[in-house]
């Protein structure tokens, strides 16, 4: 096994010390759920600071503004809007620089701009998850690359409640990374998830989507950019129009199905 500094370095989300307390007190059982939650629309809203930044980012170049972002990567986002310009190899190059330039202007958006707000019933969902880590590890599934990630959970004070992830920078579409966050929880936990003791929580179609090549239970919620209607054509396993009602989530990502 790799050293655990070193996985939540790699992986991980910034609180440390939390997370080497969480890793030591993981039961002699294994866990049963690995839940994984989407961040924008999902857990939160900001006021487009995101996709603001990401323009920012990538303006020097001429692209098509009308891109939609939700439910996309920052990496798929990016080679959207720059590919044509720079084609493959040449925006490979430029992506460590990109990033740089992306987090710089988000994290003095979200320093600047208070309207970023935790969506209803989260804090509490997550506080009841809290009392279940003995069978869940709860983690991120985000198209947020992990710096951008740690800058909005920071912003609402969700920063603590995350094990592990797997982020924008990980896949290029939203599909590839599940199998990456269940490959991250194997190494952190020795368990090796399945079908739908994956649970999937997002706003959007493609937070549905993603979930299918896995065979994964999904949790679609109507508080972000996709419309009820919309999430049910794709028929998630669940829908809920917020995470209000606490013990019916809980139920949808606890009972066997």
């Amino acid at each position: 096994m790799q050293n655990i500094s070193y996985l939540f370095q790699k992986y991980g989300c910034p609180n440390r010390r939390r997370q080497c307390h969480m890793y030591a007190i993981l039961p002699d059982k294994p866990m049963q759920r690995l839940v994984l939650f989407d961040i924008d629309g999902t857990l939160l809203m900001g006021n487009q600071q995101g996709k603001s930044a990401l323009m920012q980012a990538v303006a020097p170049a001429p692209f098509n503004r009308e891109h939609r972002i939700s439910g996309k990567t920052d990496l798929q986002f990016i080679f959207e809007c720059l590919e044509p310009h720079y084609g493959e190899h040449e925006l490979t190059r430029r992506l460590p620089d990109l990033f740089d330039c992306y987090i710089a202007y988000l994290r003095e958006s979200y320093i600047t701009d208070n309207r970023v707000r935790l969506l209803p019933g989260v804090r509490d969902l997550l506080n009841a998850l809290e009392s279940h880590r003995s069978v869940c590890l709860i983690g991120l599934l985000t198209g947020n690359i992990q710096r951008g990630a740690q800058i909005k959970l920071g912003a609402v004070g969700l920063s603590d409640y995350f094990t592990l992830g797997a982020f924008g920078e990980d896949g290029r579409y939203r599909r590839q990374l599940p199998p990456v966050a269940v490959d991250r929880a194997l190494r952190h936990c020795g368990v090796h998830f399945r079908n739908r003791d994956v649970i999937i929580l997002g706003d959007t179609t493609n937070d549905i989507d993603c979930g299918r090549p896995l065979n994964a239970r999904t949790i679609a919620v109507a508080s972000g950019f996709d419309s009820h209607a919309d999430l049910a054509a794709e028929k998630p396993d669940f829908l809920f129009h917020d995470f209000q009602d606490t013990d019916a989530v809980l139920r949808a990502i606890l009972d066997p199905l």
